[in-house]
């Protein structure tokens, strides 16, 4: 951290007082340090968004209507499906959007790890060691564990345990100087509220909301497939921006942006 007197900020014309290398998705909808919550119904296709936007973010190219700033390197965490689907998803998401076809294509192998351990499930303390160990493989500028709820065992109806959770996890982030991207599950419906924001109809919402820095829902809309990418920024209680997205007709192995959203 540099500390400067008021002479040395209006005599530094070369140097930006913002630091732009943390930067990941533009307009500081995600930097470096920061937590970002995406949430959805079970089996809308988390999972699949997930993929998307580790390949946009690798990539370094828009992604979900997200202008992605720079190339970033990478982790995917996955708890969901097993190693094979996970290949046919990624298939899927390659070939819809020819990605494999682009000059920098290379560049995946760089930017771009993925860990699968389908049916692992741990407590907060040896989640938060095995997410370290893997940060500590390699300097990452993005964390996505897909999902939450299936990695960790924790009581999130209880407030001191999300706040237990989400302080080890700022730890790490300290510590690797990385953002982190969590894909969580919706609460039942009968704990969905019109008063809230649907960011906020995650499991543990109220409380999470109190550490993310930036919530996001994949909503249904009245037009069947069609489904409403919603971000909120919690501290400000308003609605940052929303995407539409559907799912295309592939086999539903991959999200693109709806024309004229």
């Amino acid at each position: 951290m540099k500390i400067r007197t008021l002479s040395q900020i209006l005599g530094e014309e070369n140097e930006s007082i913002f630091g732009f290398d943390g930067v990941i998705i533009e307009k500081d909808f995600l930097s470096k340090g920061q937590t970002w919550v995406i949430s959805g119904a079970t089996g809308i296709g988390k999972s699949v968004l997930a993929m998307q936007l580790a390949l946009g973010l690798a990539f370094g190219e828009k992604t979900l209507g997200l202008d992605v700033f720079k190339p970033a390197k990478t982790l995917l965490l996955h708890n969901e499906n097993p190693i094979l689907d996970e290949r046919d998803y990624f298939r899927g998401i390659l070939s819809h959007f020819a990605l494999d076809k682009k000059p920098n294509f290379d560049g995946l192998n760089e930017n771009l790890r993925f860990i699968c351990k389908a049916g692992c499930y741990y407590s907060v303390d040896e989640f938060i060691s095995k997410l370290e160990t893997a940060l500590s493989a390699g300097k990452y500028d993005v964390a996505i564990v897909d999902s939450l709820s299936s990695f960790v065992h924790c009581n999130f109806s209880d407030h001191a345990a999300v706040a237990d959770l989400f302080c080890k996890i700022n730890g790490l982030k300290s510590k690797h100087i990385f953002a982190m991207v969590l894909i969580h599950h919706f609460d039942k419906p009968m704990f969905w509220s019109k008063r809230l924001h649907p960011a906020k109809w995650c499991m543990g919402g109220k409380a999470i909301g109190v550490y993310a820095n930036t919530m996001s829902a994949l909503v249904g809309t009245k037009e069947e497939s069609v489904y409403s990418f919603r971000h909120y920024r919690p501290f400000e209680d308003s609605e940052i921006s929303q995407t539409l997205i559907a799912q295309c007709q592939n086999g539903n192995t991959a999200w693109e942006e709806v024309e004229n959203a």
